[in-house]
């Protein structure tokens, strides 16, 4: 083998002195273990360092850093499970919202939504837009006869097929149009 190569234990093995910042020139003892945190300071994953995991941390100390835990940032948690399910609501709302101001308000305004969007306009906006439109509009649950006639006339425009989708072909399988298998015909042989 070279001198290069190294052979590492298979089982665990006490935190060695590099793994953690140096303490008053006394070593930390053999068998000492480090407790598993759930997360670390932003000062200790910014310099990929071993956490204490407590207020301030020990590296913190040590390196006369502020200790800061955001718990926020921790995707395990569930702070944030429900900041991810408010922004998935929030999204669906505005999605919902916009489906509606594009059925039920007059095209005008749909257009003006649109110029928007193309205009690059911050997210902000379009939901105050959004927002504005629809209160103009009032707070109508169902769909009045004029927006389905209108709906209906449009449909009518573009020459939409009621029965089954422009984009389905009717066809046939080949095992229906033949008496016995295709890959068994002598021609194919």
């Amino acid at each position: 083998m070279s001198d290069h190569s190294h052979q590492y234990p298979t089982t665990l093995s006490p935190v060695s002195d590099h793994d953690s910042p140096p303490e008053d020139g006394a070593k930390a003892s053999g068998t000492a273990w480090k407790k598993r945190v759930s997360t670390a300071c932003l000062a200790c994953k910014k310099s990929k360092r071993k956490c204490s995991g407590t207020p301030p941390c020990d590296n913190c100390r040590t390196f006369h850093r502020t200790c800061v835990f955001d718990e926020s940032l921790d995707q395990r948690r569930r702070v944030a499970a429900k900041r991810t399910a408010d922004e998935l609501t929030y999204h669906r709302d505005l999605l919902n919202d916009l489906f509606r101001l594009v059925r039920e308000a007059h095209e005008s305004k749909a257009l003006t939504l649109l110029d928007l969007i193309r205009r690059h306009v911050s997210p902000d906006e379009i939901r105050a837009y959004i927002g504005h439109t629809l209160a103009d509009l009032g707070a109508i649950d169902k769909m009045t006869p004029e927006t389905v006639g209108k709906l209906e006339d449009i449909g009518n425009m573009i020459d939409v097929q009621r029965e089954a989708p422009a984009f389905r072909r009717n066809v046939m399988d080949i095992y229906y149009l033949c008496d016995g298998s295709p890959a068994r015909s002598p021609s194919h042989l």
